[in-house]
């Protein structure tokens, strides 16, 4: 089991800027939070990864340019119970407000601890995607 979230690239002509601002959004984040993150390169995209527990896992991954059809997913964790990382989240959050498509296996109590800490730091309303479930009935 595990949490899987995945994201799609903004489309339209504006494209690069979303990418450029959930991007600025996150890098916010990431600092405000002391989260460790690295550069990493893939098919000549440059992406900036947000570390688990080990420097050099797969992480998650945020784009800083615009990719035509870039997309990538990320496995939280193997543990079955294990609370959602607050931090992708809240950066799942903001790259949604810019036009990436996002899914997640979660449902929206899952999420909302991360939203409401992205606002904190952000200092601004933060949603959760409109593609991410309500309870399981």
């Amino acid at each position: 089991m595990g949490y899987k979230h995945y994201w799609a690239m903004p489309e339209g002509e504006d494209a690069q800027d979303r990418v450029s601002n959930a991007w600025a959004d996150c890098m916010q984040i990431l600092d405000k939070t002391e989260r460790a993150y690295r550069v990493d390169v893939l098919g000549g995209v440059k992406y900036t990864v947000v570390c688990n527990d080990e420097p050099d896992d797969a992480g998650f991954h945020i784009p800083k340019k615009f990719t035509p059809g870039g997309a990538y997913f990320v496995w939280q964790t193997t543990q079955p119970h294990a609370q959602y990382d607050d931090v992708v989240v809240m950066c799942l959050c903001v790259m949604a407000e810019n036009g990436y498509h996002v899914t997640s296996d979660g449902t929206r109590s899952d999420w909302e601890a991360g939203r409401s800490l992205a606002e904190t730091i952000l200092k601004r309303p933060v949603s959760i995607p409109s593609t991410i479930d309500a309870e399981e009935e």
